[in-house]
């Protein structure tokens, strides 16, 4: 017998067939991570590289120009730097112009809920709202502890759009748009990050090929496709160097000692778990999901392990990649974006319009730093490795700030074992740079012993930090 026809005026079917009739948790979630992110804006800015992507920002809103050798530094001014986050330090900078603190803390938090909808429009597809909403938080609670003013947060869309594109061509037997190549431009000139997009588009490449082998002119078109892929991250300003870049970090022994790039501890992650769980369900159902994938999946769980800060990356392949698997794609996969895009214009006015300044921190300690006089602010000065962007910020040249990949290994472990007290270290440091003073945490083992070191004596502090200046 046949089933009766459906009716489109009834309510139920109404509900669920509208737009957004079944997307409301999820963009309920999306909507309050950028509400929490406004109403608590320090929680974005509770890390000091975030000053000297603003200075770099604002560097090139003045010159015009990409520079292509340190002009912040006293230590290495003048030597080769690859600006490789230019666009989106030039970004931060545009809305620190605008808006002040509020105005960073604004793009960044829509960057935050637009790749929670990204994915959640995603996962709406394929699960029913309120597994889709699970996925979406999974994946939020993860990218928590990295959550703070800098390009990656920008990177983490590109990734999730990037690999959606790729997912979608191969579910619908087609190669990917040629447009999307001008994604694969857009991240390479706002994070480094865009060489894993390149791999992730290389595995789908070789599987669409596989998949296509009687089929050339679909397989020579995806092959053209992954090469123009490579060939569009040379669009920088940097060329080749740009390339080279992420491989030539990825080397370095100073990793080590950054808390983003240590390995994983799971007993501090525990929300890592839950998004292995996704992993743990592929691997029950390995039969329906190609080698290739599951590959993709496994060298971003081993990369999780090795470094903190692609816990987020794991779990957001993990969300996309799983979700095909556990639902029928027979759900609502529209957003009321008639809705969406007026209460994220509100949220926005109104952090705007409501009055907030940085409050001080152990990373930014501006209002110790203005308290100096502006003859000792001119002098070199040893300064905490966090520390750094904050005295880009101010006008002032630091020893060294965040861009561990400029400074090297052996300036950077030079300067960590000075901060842990190596008196011998330090006094070689003041007489080649001629050392005026100093600025460091308040329980810094250098400020404590510079407390008694003859020839310096504590002339500033507060809860958060410490100022020596040297007098003889």
């Amino acid at each position: 017998m046949a089933s009766a026809p459906i009716d489109p005026t009834e309510p139920a079917v109404a509900a669920a067939t509208a737009p957004g009739g079944r997307a409301w948790p999820v963009v309920v979630l999306a909507l309050a991570a950028m509400a929490i992110l406004l109403i608590w804006p320090a929680v974005l800015l509770r890390d000091g590289d975030t000053g000297w992507h603003l200075g770099a920002g604002d560097f090139i809103w003045r010159t015009r120009t990409i520079p292509a050798v340190d002009p912040f530094s006293f230590t290495f001014r003048g030597q080769p730097w690859t600006a490789h986050e230019w666009l989106s330090e030039l970004l931060m900078s545009g809305a620190f112009r605008v808006g002040g603190w509020n105005g960073l803390t604004v793009l960044f938090a829509l960057a935050a809920a637009g790749t929670l909808l990204l994915i959640g429009r995603e996962l709406l597809r394929w699960l029913p709202p309120r597994w889709a909403a699970v996925g979406v938080l999974v994946v939020g609670f993860v990218g928590v502890p990295l959550t703070v003013a800098r390009p990656h947060l920008f990177a983490w869309a590109l990734f999730a759009g990037w690999l959606i594109i790729l997912l979608r061509a191969r579910e619908q037997r087609r190669a990917p748009p040629w447009i999307a190549l001008a994604l694969m431009t857009l991240w390479a000139n706002l994070h480094a990050s865009y060489i894993l997009g390149i791999g992730v588009a290389g595995i789908f490449t070789v599987e669409a090929l596989i998949d296509h082998r009687h089929e050339p002119r679909l397989a020579l078109r995806w092959a053209l496709w992954g090469l123009l892929a490579i060939a569009a991250t040379a669009l920088t300003p940097h060329g080749l160097q740009g390339f080279l870049y992420p491989f030539q970090v990825r080397d370095m022994k100073v990793l080590a000692i950054i808390d983003e790039w240590r390995p994983a501890d799971l007993r501090d992650t525990p929300f890592l778990l839950y998004a292995a769980l996704f992993w743990l369900f592929l691997a029950t159902r390995w039969r329906q999901v190609s080698p290739l994938r599951l590959l993709l999946l496994g060298g971003l769980f081993v990369m999780t392990l090795l470094h903190v800060r692609d816990q987020i990356l794991f779990a957001i392949a993990g969300a996309l990649i799983a979700a095909p698997l556990a639902g029928s794609g027979q759900h609502d996969a529209r957003l009321p974006w008639r809705t969406i895009v007026p209460v994220l214009g509100l949220l926005a006015l109104v952090r705007m319009m409501v009055p907030w300044s940085l409050p001080n921190s152990p990373v930014f300690p501006l209002a110790l730093i203005d308290r100096l006089p502006a003859s000792l602010k001119a002098q070199p000065v040893l300064n905490d490795y966090s520390m750094g962007g904050p005295l880009i910020m101010r006008g002032i040249a630091p020893a060294i700030d965040g861009r561990a990949d400029m400074y090297g290994d052996d300036f950077t472990f030079a300067h960590l074992a000075m901060q842990r007290g190596d008196m011998a270290k330090f006094r070689a440091f003041v007489q080649r740079w001629n050392v005026g003073w100093t600025i460091l945490t308040r329980d810094s083992p250098l400020a404590k012993k510079l407390d008694h070191e003859p020839g310096w004596r504590r002339l500033a502090w507060d809860a958060n930090a410490v100022v020596h200046v040297r007098t003889r």
